[in-house]
């Protein structure tokens, strides 16, 4: 079995900053400076093929049964968070395509799924982790 490493060493003094703070530098400024263009704004569509194979794939590998409905492993509590008419007509839509597949998920599991995906995208949240669970 490895040995467990301590370090018993002295804490080093935490370094304090002391001078004067840096103007900041305007983004759009320093891009005409350089000569960078604008390529684009996205890095994918929203509802293009991938970011529909990515949500269907971390909810293929999330939901869980225990003899009861299915839930996403994760859910820890219920929010309430006020959508549109529109926008639940459209979770409902993708929660139908996707029970069509075989995968038996509710509006609001999609609606969780969506709110983790975006967020990882925007690095408020890491990565999930691959399922654990065995192919059966």
């Amino acid at each position: 079995m490895p040995k467990l490493i301590t370090n018993s060493g002295k804490t080093l003094p935490r370094i304090k900053q002391t001078g004067k703070t840096l103007e900041r530098i305007d983004p759009k400024s320093l891009g005409k400076l350089l000569g960078a263009e604008v390529v684009s704004t996205k890095a994918i569509r929203p509802g293009s093929p991938v970011s529909l194979f990515a949500l269907r794939q971390y909810l293929l590998e999330n939901l869980h049964s225990s003899g009861g409905r299915p839930a996403l492993e994760e859910d820890a509590s219920r929010q309430k968070i006020p959508l549109s008419d529109e926008a639940w007509q459209a979770l409902t839509t993708l929660a139908n395509i996707l029970r069509a597949e075989g995968i038996p998920v509710s509006p609001g599991q999609m609606a969780s799924a969506i709110v983790r995906q975006g967020l990882t995208q925007m690095n408020l949240l890491p990565v999930p982790k691959a399922s654990q669970r065995k192919a059966t």
